[in-house]
């Protein structure tokens, strides 16, 4: 269930096709998604900075070179559903399956047993996404 965002006083979902990843790391059997900037879902064009995916308990990962930037195409299934898009913060449990392709062409792609979104502390909420 998607939690209010305290800043803008309104429920925050975001959406990881609209996305630009900052760093992808491993660490032992969690894999770290670091976004730039990604799309809060629903009508406008607002962004939020610093919001970071842990995917935990990875069961098998295909990280090609290159994982960064702008996100072209996603697919998260939590249980078999596909997610349209995520509450920040929230924990999902159950099989997860995380898939991104990148505008470079790179891919990746993740399966693991939980899920965590957060807002890092430098997060903020952008009205528009200047390039």
């Amino acid at each position: 269930m998607p939690q209010p965002d305290a800043a803008a006083n309104r429920t925050t979902a975001v959406d990881l096709a609209d996305a630009e990843v900052a760093r992808v790391d491993v660490d032992g059997t969690r894999l770290i998604v670091a976004f730039a900037v990604i799309g809060v879902a629903g009508p406008g064009s607002d962004y939020l900075s610093a919001v970071e995916l842990v995917l935990t308990e990875l069961r098998a990962l295909r990280l090609d070179p290159g994982c960064l930037g702008r996100v072209a195409e996603a697919e998260l299934r939590i249980d078999g559903a596909r997610a349209a898009a995520l509450a920040l913060p929230s924990t999902q449990a159950g099989p997860v399956t995380l898939t991104l392709h990148f505008a470079n062409g790179a891919a990746l792609r993740a399966e693991g047993l939980a899920l965590q979104v957060t807002a890092g502390p430098g997060s903020k909420r952008l009205e528009h996404l200047h390039c």
